[in-house]
């Protein structure tokens, strides 16, 4: 048996409730049935002492033999003993049957006084019986109660252990299936409410874990192919402009072209380690008191020229209060990519709309969009609805992804709405 298994602490536990319960109760009973008793011998020993009293004042020379005569039936009905003592010590009169030894030794009767004449009635209860009858049957109850919190500990051993053995199948179930399956589900070993509600939440994580692992398996091509494409791409200009000699012009035209071709290959390394920064939670920066329209618009005027060759135009409305406190870093991010993302996918002559206030920013442009494209795909890394276009337009399908993580990262929320001309981007701050 397994210490801290939870059908041995359950059994454990019961059986030491069951036992304090049965101790106390015989603990209980023993005190209270001796204090009855005890109760029963001195009541019998004050209505002696007040009869024999009254006899004594009323008839003041009846002598001690007559006394016993007269009251030995009631005496012997309650087993009472009585003697009657001199002042010199000696009895000279007793009741028949068992009696007390006088002088008195130990406490197996329990005693009372009554003044007489020149001597004195000593009255006595036993004890001695009735105290051993007490704690043998005190005994026997204790010896019941053992037995009763074996069986019960028993029946919980079994009774737990039938409750829990669902779980136990559910667990070789788990260890039996391959952890290279990712489409793994379980099956409820039984019918039990809670054990259905715990299959379900069960499978539930593992459909969420497969997703998870879908997703990042396609990071992790997504990745590789982004990669390598510029790898290949500076490669292929160096091996061109080192394959013969060449004028200084040919030269800083691949110097040029296997520039650009790094810068690409920066940027993607850049986001890919804050993507993964933020899912890791590593080093958030400070936050500070932002103004979130001075961001926009210093955005925005970086985005001039951009808008200009997309021939798109910026429709803003920003609120007056638009302070919120945040990192800088991550509302700067945040808001450039969400803004550039914005004039880049636009339909070229159209207006991106762009409203903002301390709560909430919005960013919508018109554009051509998939009508079965799941809207949450475009926040997954490398996600391109249209490749053909994002070639033309450039980027490596991190903006949104990244935006969703310094979201997550602070605790606001990003979503977005597809509609049948064009695309719209919330954030709550």
């Amino acid at each position: 048996m397994r210490r801290n298994s939870i059908r041995a602490r359950m059994t454990r536990g019961f059986a030491i409730y069951t036992a304090v319960l049965m101790l106390t109760m015989c603990a209980v009973y023993f005190f209270s049935t001796r204090y009855a008793q005890h109760h029963a011998a001195n009541h019998i020993l004050r209505e002696n002492e007040k009869k024999l009293g009254y006899q004594i004042k009323r008839e003041a020379n009846l002598s001690p033999q007559e006394l016993i005569l007269r009251n030995e039936v009631d005496w012997a009905s309650e087993g009472t003993a009585v003697l009657v003592v001199d002042d010199a010590g000696k009895i000279v009169a007793r009741t028949p049957g068992e009696t007390f030894s006088w002088p008195l030794h130990g406490d197996s009767w329990h005693t009372t006084t009554v003044h007489y004449k020149n001597g004195t009635i000593v009255i006595g209860v036993p004890w001695e019986a009735t105290e051993k009858s007490l704690r043998r049957r005190t005994l026997i109850f204790l010896l019941v109660s053992i037995f009763m919190v074996a069986a019960l500990a028993g029946g919980a051993w079994i009774a737990v252990g039938r409750t829990l053995s669902p779980l136990d199948g559910l667990t070789e179930a788990a260890r039996q299936a391959s952890s290279g399956n990712v489409h793994l589900r379980l099956e409820s070993p039984s019918q039990d409410e809670e054990m259905l509600r715990l299959v379900k939440t069960l499978n539930d994580l593992l459909s969420r874990q497969e997703e998870t692992m879908e997703a990042r398996g396609r990071f992790y091509a997504a990745a590789a192919h982004e990669l390598r494409t510029p790898l290949q791409a500076l490669t292929g200009h160096l091996e061109l402009a080192l394959d013969r000699q060449r004028n200084a012009t040919d030269y800083q035209a691949a110097l040029r072209e296997g520039h650009a071709q790094a810068e690409q290959l920066t940027n993607l390394v850049q986001g890919l380690l804050l993507l993964n920064q933020l899912e890791t939670n590593a080093g958030k920066p400070l936050e500070d008191q932002l103004d979130l329209a001075d961001i926009c618009e210093t955005e925005l005027a970086a985005l001039k020229s951009l808008m200009a060759v997309r021939d798109v135009t910026i429709e803003s409305n920003f609120a007056i209060d638009c302070e919120i406190t945040a990192p800088w870093s991550h509302a700067k991010i945040l808001l450039r990519n969400l803004l550039e993302n914005a004039v880049k996918y636009a339909t070229p002559g159209s207006t991106v709309k762009v409203e903002l206030d301390k709560s909430t920013f919005m960013a919508w442009n018109e554009c051509a969009v998939e009508g079965d494209s799941d809207p949450e795909k475009y926040f997954e890394p490398f996600y391109r609805p249209d490749e053909s276009r994002n070639s033309e337009i450039g980027g490596n399908g991190l903006g949104l992804a990244i935006c969703k993580g310094i979201c997550e990262a602070n605790g606001w929320r990003i979503h977005l709405t597809r509609a049948d001309d064009g695309i719209k981007v919330q954030v709550e701050f």
